[in-house]
């Protein structure tokens, strides 16, 4: 016999009765976005600027950099814009220190260094994220740099810089 109920579910699938929530109607699957984008940058594919740093060049993808960068942003598409050039220049940077960069703008993560060459180089990604307006990366930055020291030191008072 059916029921003339006329329970709701809200957002979290809690019946609107007051009952436990259930389970979700449909399963969500964990985001992946950051491998595809990897995927292009670790491939080239659909690449359109060059990046040169040093005696290096990078290939990325102007969409990309000006989404996770304000800095890119302007210096792509703003009113005084490169969005006409294929290479925009970077100084002041090592191109390695650009390399992971480039790694975290695509991927969402460090990329794999030894634990002896980690705290230095997040210190420089520290630089390259304030710089490049990457804020939000700077928690995730000093939390890899601090990891290494506090296994080497066995204390949790070091800090970066």
């Amino acid at each position: 016999m059916a029921s003339n109920s006329s329970a709701t579910r809200d957002d979290n699938g809690a019946a609107g009765d007051g009952s436990e929530p259930s389970r979700p109607l449909v399963a969500v699957p964990p985001p992946v976005m950051h491998r595809h984008l990897g995927s292009l940058l670790s491939g080239g594919h659909g690449a359109d600027i060059t990046v040169q740093v040093g005696d290096e060049t990078f290939a990325a993808h102007r969409c990309v950099l000006a989404a996770r960068s304000p800095v890119f942003m302007a210096e792509l598409f703003g009113p005084m814009g490169q969005n006409n050039k294929e290479t925009i220049h970077v100084h002041d940077m090592e191109p390695r220190v650009f390399e992971a960069m480039l790694h975290f703008i695509y991927n969402d993560s460090l990329p794999k260094e030894d634990d002896d060459e980690v705290v230095a180089m997040a210190q420089h990604l520290l630089v390259a994220a304030d710089r490049y307006g990457r804020g939000e990366a700077e928690a995730d930055l000093r939390g890899h740099a601090v990891q290494p020291r506090r296994r080497q030191h066995g204390r949790d008072d070091v800090g970066v810089g």
